[in-house]
């Protein structure tokens, strides 16, 4: 894990963080990046989120709700694909096929 950040979360989720990093040890804690006011251009959060997620970090979000995954579906799909298909003279395991089908027909219902 690069890092985990953590859009505008709600008080209660910081509360919780806060007891949770009792047991959490400080490598994973300085990889957690808390988003929270200002992301107006040239703020300390914008500054943050272009250092760690790129200049282009808005682009990624819906400001009103945080994470947008539309903007991701399309390439995970495709990245899910590759995984899934098996190497050059490498027959598919069984179970590997029956999974892929099953996640293929849930795809196609999704889209309906």
């Amino acid at each position: 894990l690069g890092h985990c950040v953590i859009f505008q979360p709600p008080m209660l989720f910081t509360a919780l963080w806060n007891l949770a990093c009792t047991v959490i040890d400080e490598v994973t804690k300085n990889k957690v990046v808390f988003v929270r006011g200002d992301t107006s251009e040239g703020s300390d959060n914008d500054k943050t989120l272009r250092s760690i997620v790129g200049p282009h970090w808005k682009t990624l979000i819906d400001e009103e709700t945080g994470f947008n995954a539309e903007v991701y579906w399309e390439r995970l799909l495709e990245e899910d694909a590759a995984w899934r298909k098996p190497a050059e003279n490498e027959e598919e395991p069984d179970a590997l096929k029956l999974y892929a089908n099953e996640q293929q027909e849930a795809d196609n219902l999704a889209v309906k």
